[in-house]
């Protein structure tokens, strides 16, 4: 059977079941801690795991001033740094700029958070002082391999 796609245009809806039961059809959902959507975008992951960061972020604001800065590196490392990693080479890609300035605040933000700072401060010496490299330099494109 050939689908021809000026067939599929007036679709409007598709209806699959599964041993009688009928699938539910939906515009994003979780799947092994990503979120998918049904455009292929990543904004719904990206909010979501903006919004986990800025609550772990705050966390580690209230707790500041009763740990050393080692610690307080040991809870971004093991609270924070995870999520922007998982998952990253499905929807990482740092050319995508608006991706890549969300996430990029947020390490920004957190780095000035651990040592203290204000939020006007420079975020290039929070990261230099903490020896942190940018994103980009760890969320690496998808390539494919060809046989």
């Amino acid at each position: 059977m050939q689908l021809c796609p000026h067939k599929l245009k007036h679709i409007q809806e598709i209806s699959i079941q599964v041993k009688g039961t009928i699938i539910d059809r939906t515009e994003s959902f979780l799947y092994l801690g990503v979120t998918l959507h049904q455009s292929m975008s990543w904004a719904d992951h990206i909010d979501s795991v903006c919004k986990k960061i800025n609550q772990r972020i705050g966390l580690i604001r209230r707790v500041r001033n009763l740990l050393p800065i080692q610690a307080r590196v040991t809870l971004y490392n093991t609270l924070i740094l995870p999520l922007f990693d998982y998952g990253d080479l499905v929807w990482g890609d740092k050319h995508n700029l608006a991706i890549m300035s969300e996430l990029q605040v947020l390490q920004n933000n957190a780095a000035k958070v651990l040592l203290g700072l204000l939020t006007r401060s420079s975020s290039t010496q929070a990261l230099k002082s903490l020896d942190f490299k940018p994103l980009a330099f760890f969320i690496v494109a998808p390539q494919f391999i060809s046989a």
